[in-house]
Formats: structure tokens, C-alpha cells, sequence
């Protein structure tokens, strides 16, 4: 019987046996060369060592980019080569997919990878902020040739304002009459810092107006603190609301600032009444109330002290009563408004002080009037010579002094009185027509009745 070997060669028994042994030996031999032919076809897909990425399209030098500026569509070039070093052509033996390749930039993925043949994808990154990146490119898993690359994202505006750029003006809170500071930030459309420009502060154009008097002015000394950074100094004694606003390059701004008034000076500050209250009735002293450049002060922390430095009664009466004023705390009405609260139960003329920070407001005390509280009937006095003894038809005299409640005389003012006279047997009798009301100089009343 025959046998077929690889090479085709026939052999029967009648062969002899060191012939059939050669025969084998070429066989095996052969089979050796033909699957090592079938293995190298196997392997002759895409390399991931061999790939690397490339400047553009048709270009064979490999190496990533170092620097760019920020883009949302930063793209990058891989060349993908197989194991022999040779572009991937496209055809059975090595071919790519999308999905084969992987990147990352900064960390972040990639937002779309598109190979069109040829043995070049194109990968499309996203870097938007500045700084130090690291480009990692895979291939089927595998790092390609040089991954991962260091790059450097620059701020996307290159040399002055353009339309892309954006700036960022910083204001900080300041005081009348101290230096205030600005800081406008260039950056790009990113949000990133510019620090290659060619703007310098005569590019730089802030006028910063007053809210409260548009009159008012103030024009900024501008100073590069470093390139895309510069610095606004002004300073006014007019406290309120301020606007700065102008251009810098093309790029407009604005931006509002509040400057504080300074400390309270009691030297131009004052107290005053503002209506006059009667006996045991709360009263109000005004505080106007002036930082050292007649700005209103709004500040709430100083240190207030109220007392009653004289007193001057008007019913000629006792004048020893400052003891018996009760003020309470000092409170906050609006810019360059406070008051304060004062109850006493005499009547007449205070002499009060308002002390702020140890001071005197105004530098002395100011006057202040109370008037009597209403008439209190039975402290009302009525006096006469001769209650015990009238005669009929002789016009009779007595005194009455009006009083409130807490004794104060009354001495100015309206009063109505009437008069009733009884007798034991007798109709009641008004007198109301009879009586007449006098005023005396020292507060009370004198009221004349004519008994018939």
C-alpha cells in the first residue's frame, strides 16, 4: 500500500529503507516551513511598538507635539505601522479600527478617534487648561512608540486683546481717604491666564465715577504686576458707592466698589432735639453723625455715653432734677443718623452731652425742653383768702395751679376750667359763664368768679 507524504512523494515497500528515511526527514522539514509561513501570516496585524504618533497626515517622523495653545479640539496624528515597521495599508493582513485606539490628555479621553485608512487615525482631545499635560496613546491596549508624551497647553491668546480673551477685574473694599486696589486678570477664553501679551497699562483706560455725585471722579494709577496682571490704585474721601468702568484693549469692564466712611470725629459731629416730648414721655436726642471728611458715618461699634449735664426748671422750682433722667442705648437710623432715647419726669430746660469713643459730640452739651404732662385734676391746687366768707354780689378771687401728675406747674398752654356752686336746698348753679382765666408769669392761673 502507498503513502502520500507532504511533498508528494510515493513510496511502496520495494523502497529501501535509508531512501524511506530521507523522504521522511524532508517531509517534516517541510511542514516545519510551511507553518512557520502560516504563523508569519498571522502575525502581520498592527504593532503598537512600531505605531507612534505624528505631526499630520502623510508624515513618518514620529513625535507628539511639546507645546500648543488650549483648544477644545486639540488634535493629535498616529501612524499605526505593524510589526515589520511598515504603514498599516489597509488591507486583510493590518488593518485599525476606531475602537483600537485609546488617548487620554491631562487625564481626560478623547472625544472622538476616526482612521481613514491609509495606516493614519486622527484623535481629537480636548485641552483647555494651561499648564503641564501628559499624552498617553494606546493601540490595541499597548502603549505606541514614545507614549506617554509630555506637552505643554498654553493660554490660547498669543500676544494682545483679541476677540477670544476675557478679563477678569477683582476690586477690594476700601476706606475714605485710604489707597483702594484693582487687579484686572487677563485671560483667554478658557479662563486661563494670559502672561504672553502685549498690552501695557496705556492700553489701560478706568475712569471710576461716584454713585451718589457723578460729578465726582477719580482716574487710576495703572502698574504692571506681571504680564496679563495689572494693578488699580485710587483713593477718595467722598465714602458711597462707586462705579469703575472703561476698556482694556477693546475688552470693556465694570465693576462697582463700596468705599466706607472713616471714624466718627465728635468735633464734627452734633446732637439736636427733634420734638418736645412732656413729663414721662420718651424723648429723642438726633445724633448727626461725621467721619473726618464729612462723609455719615455707618460704623456701629463705637462707645456711647448719655448723661444730663444741667437742668433749669421754669416753675421756679426745684433744680436738681438730672438725676432723674433715664437715657437708653444709642441706636443706628441710617448713614450719619443715631439716636437715643431719654425719659424724665421734671419739666424744663436740660442741658444733655453725648460723649462717642470718650469725645463730646458737638464738643459741649446742647439744650433740650420738656413740657409738663397733661392736668392732673385732683393735683390741681385751687387757693383763696376767703373761702369761709363770700357776700352776694362782690366779685370773688382765687388762685388755681395747674399741675400734672408728677407735680410739674404748667405755664404755658390752653386751660378750660369751669365752676359749679352748691348749696344745701339750692338748684346747682353753673358758673361757667362767670368765670374768666388769667395766666400769671409764674405758671398758675388766676380765675375771677362773681357770686350773685
Amino acid at each position: 500500500q502507498k503513502r502520500v507524504g507532504l511533498g508528494m512523494w510515493a513510496a511502496d515497500q520495494q523502497t529501501p529503507g535509508r531512501l524511506r528515511g530521507a523522504m521522511r526527514g524532508a517531509t517534516a522539514i517541510f511542514a516545519v516551513i510551511l507553518l512557520a509561513a502560516i504563523g508569519g501570516a498571522e502575525a502581520a496585524g498592527f504593532s503598537a511598538s512600531e505605531s507612534c504618533v505624528v505631526s499630520a497626515p502623510g508624515s513618518t517622523t514620529c513625535g507628539a507635539p511639546t507645546s500648543r495653545q488650549a483648544s477644545s479640539e486639540w488634535i493629535i496624528y498616529v501612524l499605526v505601522k505593524d510589526s515589520s515597521g511598515s504603514a498599516c495599508s489597509g488591507t486583510d493582513e493590518c488593518t485599525v479600527a476606531s475602537a483600537d485606539i485609546t488617548a487620554t490628555l491631562g487625564g481626560v479621553e478623547s472625544t472622538s478617534v476616526t482612521c481613514t485608512g491609509g495606516g493614519y487615525c486622527m484623535v481629537v482631545c480636548s485641552a483647555t487648561v494651561a499648564g503641564a499635560a501628559e499624552l498617553v496613546v494606546n493601540l490595541g491596549g499597548g502603549a505606541v512608540s514614545g507614549s506617554p508624551y509630555s506637552v505643554n497647553i498654553t493660554t490660547a491668546v498669543d500676544g494682545g486683546i483679541t476677540s477670544d480673551s476675557m478679563t477678569s477685574l477683582i476690586v477690594s473694599e476700601g476706606a475714605t481717604g485710604a489707597s483702594v486696589s484693582a487687579y484686572i486678570y487677563l485671560k483667554d477664553a478658557y479662563g486661563n491666564s494670559v502672561s504672553d501679551t502685549t498690552v501695557i497699562c496705556a492700553n489701560v483706560s478706568i475712569v471710576i465715577t461716584s454713585q451718589e455725585d457723578t460729578a465726582v471722579t477719580v482716574i487710576p494709577t495703572c502698574t504692571i504686576v506681571s504680564p496679563g496682571t495689572y494693578q488699580l490704585l485710587w483713593s477718595s474721601e467722598k465714602s458711597g458707592t462707586w462705579t469703575m468702568e472703561g476698556v482694556i484693549g477693546s475688552r470693556m469692564l465694570s465693576k462697582d466698589v463700596v468705599l466706607t466712611p472713616g471714624t466718627m470725629m465728635a468735633s464734627l459731629s452734633s446732637i439736636s432735639q427733634t420734638f418736645v416730648p412732656r413729663a414721662g414721655e420718651d424723648g429723642t436726642i438726633a445724633i448727626s453723625a461725621f467721619d473726618q471728611y464729612s462723609n455719615p458715618v455707618t460704623t456701629t461699634t463705637m462707645t456711647w455715653a448719655s448723661v444730663a449735664a444741667s437742668f433749669s426748671a421754669l416753675d421756679g422750682g426745684d433744680n436738681s432734677s438730672v438725676a432723674h433722667v433715664t437715657f437708653n442705648a444709642v441706636s443706628y437710623v441710617s448713614p450719619g443718623l443715631f439716636v437715643v432715647e431719654f425719659t424724665t419726669t421734671r419739666s424744663g430746660n436740660f442741658w444733655f452731652q453725648v460723649s462717642v469713643d470718650g469725645a463730646v459730640v458737638g464738643g459741649a452739651a446742647a439744650p433740650f425742653k420738656v413740657e409738663p404732662n397733661l392736668l392732673h385734676g385732683t393735683a390741681t391746687q385751687v387757693e383763696s383768702a376767703n373761702f369761709g366768707s363770700l357776700s352776694a354780689g362782690v366779685a370773688h378771687t382765687f388762685k388755681v395751679t395747674g399741675v400734672d401728675v408728677y407735680g410739674n406747674v404748667h405755664s404755658s398752654g390752653g386751660v378750660d376750667l369751669s365752676a359749679v356752686l352748691n348749696r344745701t336746698g339750692w338748684t346747682v348753679a353753673s358758673l361757667a359763664s362767670a368765670v374768666t382765666v388769667v395766666k400769671g408769669t409764674d405758671g398758675a392761673s388766676s380765675c375771677t368768679v362773681t357770686v350773685t
